[in-house]
């Protein structure tokens, strides 16, 4: 799992997207897909960086790729918060945080990622 300052906030464990190998695309629910940096997961939403600036409640459309799962999953999700990172991009680009929670997820998507706390358990 990820530790995290805002722990204390937190109502669901992370779990870091790259150990699993999760494909995430993400697009505003009308635009282009963003280029980011997958941070972690849980069953409540996810976190990463992006050069784009999002802003608190924009909505996004997500496709999530389960290693386990050869069907992509399609997410309705919102930004909760979005600060400047501290890291820079490829280039100097400057970079931010962005915290996003699932609106729309099914059920087969939620199963998935908590099979991740499973096998992260067992390991």
């Amino acid at each position: 799992m990820v530790p995290s300052s805002q722990e204390e906030r937190r109502r669901y464990p992370r779990l870091d997207i790259r150990i699993f190998s999760i494909l995430v695309l993400v697009r505003p629910v009308a635009g282009e897909a963003l280029d980011i940096f997958p941070g972690d997961i849980s069953i409540g939403g996810i976190s990463f960086q992006t050069d784009v600036v999002l802003h608190i409640a924009d909505q996004l459309q997500l496709t999530l790729g389960f290693p386990a799962n050869p069907l992509p999953e399609q997410v309705l999700a919102q930004v909760v918060w979005t600060h400047l990172s501290d890291k820079k991009g490829e280039h100097g680009r400057i970079l931010y945080d962005v915290g996003i929670s699932f609106l729309e997820i099914s059920k087969d998507a939620l199963k998935e990622i908590t099979g991740l706390y499973i096998r992260q358990s067992n390991e």
